[in-house]
């Protein structure tokens, strides 16, 4: 009997622990914390309103992006829709429900800057990046995002390096 008495208190305390100002289902993964990306620090703040923006940006009202432009957001990974850069591999993988190799999800990629990207030109979306994991969805349906990470290309093997790694959080 007691036993059954604790489970409840248990979950009742795991969902008081999201921020009660912020809707909860972006709290199902990672939770969103203030990141340095190779030096470059973003605030909580930051990575909450590019989390949303690649919310929205995907939902059901998207509009494609004027000839030129870049668009997000963008399908993050290899050909195969699976992240191949080896320590985000491993920052996913370390997070429950964001693991690299999931059947039915991809992963969706929006740029994380301050002020929050609005659009642009090629390259104008700078080096850092938040990423989400939403499961497959047919035409027309709309699909639900969940933030897993921050990334950059900062801190590479120089020049030309596309490689993509962690974002620590601070």
């Amino acid at each position: 009997m007691q036993f059954t008495l604790l489970i409840p208190l248990f979950a009742a305390t795991l969902v008081a622990a999201a921020p009660s100002n912020e809707p909860a289902e972006l709290y199902k993964r990672a939770d969103i914390y203030a990141v340095d990306c190779g030096g470059q620090q973003y605030a909580r703040q930051d990575v909450q309103a590019a989390f949303n923006s690649l919310v929205a940006a995907g939902g059901p009202n998207a509009q494609k992006p004027a000839a030129g432009n870049r668009a997000y957001p963008r399908q993050y990974g290899d050909n195969k829709a699976m992240p191949s850069d080896t320590e985000v591999v491993t920052a996913l993988n370390a997070i429950p429900g964001c693991e690299a190799g999931q059947t039915g999800t991809k992963y969706f990629e929006f740029p994380l800057a301050d002020p929050v990207w609005n659009g642009g030109a090629q390259g104008s979306q700078g080096p850092d990046r938040v990423i989400a994991i939403a499961p497959n969805v047919g035409q027309g349906q709309t699909r639900s995002y969940t933030y897993c990470v921050s990334i950059t290309h900062r801190g590479g093997g120089g020049q030309g390096d596309g490689s993509f790694r962690a974002c620590q959080n601070i």
